[in-house]
């Protein structure tokens, strides 16, 4: 009886000891088991697959924000290893960073070097009044003229013509004593359908980059590599009369007029807040606290009247 429990006990205790053995074995296998692992990007494939598409020496706003988007995208790290793909890539990730568009200031950006964060938020529509649109800055020599004003009146030559509305132009400009220590001009057209209110200002174009150099801008020349252009709209805008047979001019009978205003800067810096490129997303607002915020060292006007053209008769 006695050898008969001793043979129950070892077998218990020998079906135990390979049972530890299997459990053992088996956390072994599980242990040299590999883990998975995400693929490795290469980021400086990725970013030079990427940027192929562009020419490093004719960036746009639109360009830098179209590349940014794509990096995000590729789900590309931030930092200083995407900078340096960049710069391999032929690219100056300084330069794009510049380009992008005023909306993507600090705070909008996922850091200081990175791109724009998704943005929801329209252009700014509302207007208020800034003062140095009125704000005298004692500057009587600096001078801005037109040839197509005579008598404070826009010519009939470059009244607005209708049925080519997808064609623009621009008056002839020339200045003249910019003051000393300028850096760079920035140009506004504008007018207030309202006159008696100034946070009615509506403008037709804004031109900033503008090196003191220059001294005049020609008829049609607004679109220059020589500086920047954010949105562009309004009557003045139009190609001047001549070459459409279905052009219709206002009659004396409906005659209407508005004011026109064309105010040049002469800026001290180049405005920080305001892109290295043309972009429609610069409006009114946009461009106005920019130079605002920069050290304006004086101002010269343009101000005429433009015949408008009587409303066209909805076809609907």
């Amino acid at each position: 009886m006695k050898a008969r429990k001793i043979t129950t006990l070892f077998l218990i205790t020998a079906m135990l000891f390979t049972m530890s053995v299997i459990t053992a074995g088996g956390q072994k296998e599980e242990k040299k088991r590999p883990e998975s692992k995400p693929p490795q990007v290469n980021i400086e494939e990725v970013v030079k697959e990427i940027l192929s598409d562009y020419d490093p020496s004719h960036l746009t706003a639109e360009d830098a924000t179209a590349i940014f988007k794509a990096f995000r995208e590729a789900r590309l790290p931030v930092g200083q290893e995407l900078d340096a793909a960049i710069k391999k890539a032929g690219f100056d990730p300084e330069l794009l960073n510049s380009l992008l568009p005023p909306g993507a200031a600090e705070g909008e950006r996922d850091d200081k070097t990175g791109p724009p964060k998704d943005r929801e938020n329209p252009p700014k529509k509302s207007t208020k009044a800034f003062v140095s649109l009125s704000k005298d800055f004692n500057t009587p020599q600096f001078t801005l003229t037109s040839s197509a004003v005579k008598d404070g009146e826009l010519l009939e030559t470059f009244l607005p013509e209708r049925g080519n509305s997808d064609k623009v132009s621009f008056l002839p400009l020339r200045w003249k004593h910019v003051p000393a220590g300028t850096k760079s001009l920035a140009i506004v057209v504008y007018h207030y359908p309202d006159p008696e209110d100034e946070t009615t200002a509506d403008s037709s174009l804004m031109i900033w980059g503008i090196d003191p150099s220059v001294n005049k801008i020609d008829a049609g020349e607004y679109i220059s590599e020589k500086w920047y252009v954010g949105m562009n709209k309004g009557p003045h805008m139009q190609p001047p009369k001549g070459g459409s047979e279905n052009a219709e001019m206002p009659s004396k009978e409906d005659e209407q007029t508005s004011e026109f205003r064309i105010a040049i800067f002469a800026l001290a810096d180049y405005p920080a807040s305001l892109p290295k490129g043309s972009t429609d997303e610069v409006d009114f607002v946009t461009f106005m606290e920019a130079i605002e915020d920069s050290t304006i060292l004086g101002r010269a006007d343009l101000v005429f009247e433009e015949l408008a053209p009587p409303s066209v008769p909805d076809e609907n």
